[in-house]
């Protein structure tokens, strides 16, 4: 009938008709409405009138209309066949102005995945490498002389990081 905006939102105002009149277009041209100066018309002579097929219910987010296609993946890795939809509709659709497409769901989960490792990953290799340098550096005097031959194999460092593995290989513990 009108559109309400309240706040930043935009809110179509419809009218739900009595069953007798929802099935039956004739009988919604029929319909009489008031003009503004008080004459009444049927509503066929302002408006068509169709039956069409549409969605039951209209989605918006971010105060836009929001269509959601999916799909299942067989046979092939998400990464792949993520990058061939989009080639392909970079190639074959032209979007309107103001249409955009996003991916979501388990690609978008993938993709915030991938974000963390990539940070995580350089982190552990670092760390696997800077600790037992400083572990070895820690063991020498200022003068460069090892404090004791025995500081690699009694570290508590050394100690923690080979028990757990190494002792049932060689069936004794350090």
């Amino acid at each position: 009938i009108s559109t309400v905006f309240i706040n930043n939102r935009k809110f179509g105002i419809n009218m739900r008709y009595q069953e007798r009149f929802r099935n039956d277009p004739e009988a919604i041209g029929n319909m009489l409405i008031s003009t503004g100066n008080q004459n009444m018309i049927q509503l066929k002579q302002v408006a068509k009138i169709e039956q069409v097929i549409g969605p039951m219910q209209i989605n918006r987010e971010n105060n836009q209309r929001r269509w959601v296609v999916q799909g299942n993946i067989k046979d092939r890795d998400l990464g792949n066949t993520l990058a061939d939809i989009k080639r392909t509709i970079a190639e074959n659709i032209k979007l309107p102005v103001g249409y955009s497409i996003e991916y979501g769901g388990q690609f978008e989960s993938q993709q915030r995945a991938m974000l963390k490792l990539y940070i995580i990953v350089p982190v552990a290799i670092a760390l696997v490498f800077i600790l037992p340098a400083k572990v070895i550096f820690s063991s020498f005097s200022p003068k460069g002389e090892m404090r004791s031959p025995f500081v690699l194999p009694s570290s508590s460092f050394i100690k923690t990081m080979i028990e757990p593995s190494g002792s049932s290989c060689i069936g004794r513990a350090f």
